[in-house]
C-alpha cells in the first residue's frame, strides 16, 4: 500500500468516485454488460436444462463464468489508461483461476456467516469488499487478497458499510419492483421477464464492481493507482 492509505477515508469522495468511474468507462462497460446479459441468459437456460435450480445456484454454470465477467470490469475500472474490453478480457483470462477461487471462498464465507447469525455474513461482505481489486491490481493470491482486505477495511468499517448499504438498498428496491412486476399478468413466465431479470442482475453487478473499485482507490492502495483521480 502507498502512503495514501494513511489518509482519512472520505465517504463523499468515494461515493463521488464511484459515479465518476462509471461515467468514465460508460462506453466500455456497456458492451461488456450487454454481452454478459446475453450470456447469462443462455447459461440460466442451460442450468435449467441441467436441473441446477436456484437452490443449487452455487453449482451453476453462471457461477463458474461470473468471475471472468467481474475480472474484465475490474481491469477496466482499476486502470487509469484506456483499456479496451478485449484487452481487459485477456487480462482477466490470465487471472481466471485465482478469480474463481476467490469468488468461491468469499461466497462460501459470506453465505455461511449469513446462515449462522446473519451479522457475521454482513461483516465479512464489508471486510472482503476490496479483495477482488487487490487480487487484480496488486496481483495477490486469493487468500492474501482476503487477508489484506480484511485488515485494511477493518479500521474503515463504518464508512465502507455505509457505501455498501446504499448499493444494497438500491438492490432491494429494484428487486421488490421486479418481484411486483413478475406477479402481474404472469409476466414472470415470459421471455421478456427473463431478459429483464438477466439485464438487471448484470447492471447491479456492474455498479457493485465499480463501487468496490472506488472503495479500493479511496483506501489508498498502490497498484499504480492514485486516489487523486477522484479530485
Amino acid at each position: 500500500m502507498s502512503d495514501g492509505a494513511e489518509k482519512t477515508f472520505q465517504f463523499s469522495r468515494a461515493f463521488h468516485g464511484w459515479w465518476w468511474l462509471l461515467g468514465r468507462d460508460f462506453g466500455r462497460w456497456v458492451p461488456v454488460a450487454l454481452g454478459w446479459a446475453v450470456l447469462i441468459f443462455i447459461l440460466h437456460q442451460a442450468d435449467h436444462t441441467l436441473g441446477l435450480v436456484s437452490a443449487m445456484s452455487w453449482l451453476s454454470t453462471a457461477m463458474i463464468i461470473e468471475p471472468l465477467f467481474a475480472g474484465t470490469l475490474y481491469v477496466m475500472a482499476l486502470n487509469d489508461d484506456v483499456v479496451a474490453p478485449g484487452e481487459a478480457l485477456g487480462a482477466a483470462l490470465n487471472r481466471f483461476v485465482p478469480l474463481l477461487v476467490l469468488h468461491v471462498l468469499t461466497s462460501l464465507g459470506i453465505a455461511t456467516g449469513l446462515i449462522l447469525l446473519v451479522l457475521p455474513g454482513i461483516a465479512l461482505a464489508v471486510l472482503w469488499s476490496v479483495a477482488f481489486p487487490i487480487l487484480i491490481a496488486e496481483r495477490a493470491r486469493p487468500i492474501d487478497a482476503m487477508r489484506t482486505s480484511f485488515s485494511t477495511v477493518r479500521s474503515k468499517f463504518w464508512p465502507v458499510l455505509g457505501l455498501l448499504a446504499i448499493h444494497t438498498a438500491a438492490l432491494i428496491v429494484v428487486g421488490a419492483v421486479l418481484s411486483a412486476m413478475g406477479t402481474t399478468d404472469g409476466l414472470d413466465q415470459s421471455l421478456f421477464w427473463m431478459i429483464l431479470d438477466s439485464a438487471t442482475s448484470v447492471i447491479l453487478s456492474v455498479t457493485s464492481i465499480y463501487l468496490s473499485t472506488a472503495i479500493y482507490r479511496e483506501l489508498g492502495f498502490s497498484g499504480a493507482h492514485d486516489v487523486s483521480v477522484f479530485d
